[in-house]
């Protein structure tokens, strides 16, 4: 069976998963900061 390379496959989507989801979480956090100190 391919239960030998569902762990890599497993550790490849939550990588993509954790990055994508830390750099959408970066540029949101860098928009409210650049909005912030835009309206002052």
């Amino acid at each position: 069976m391919l239960i030998d390379s569902w762990p890599l496959e497993l550790f490849w989507i939550l990588s993509a998963a954790t990055v994508a989801f830390a750099g959408a979480a970066y540029v949101l956090l860098e928009w409210r900061s650049r909005a912030r100190r835009r309206r002052r």
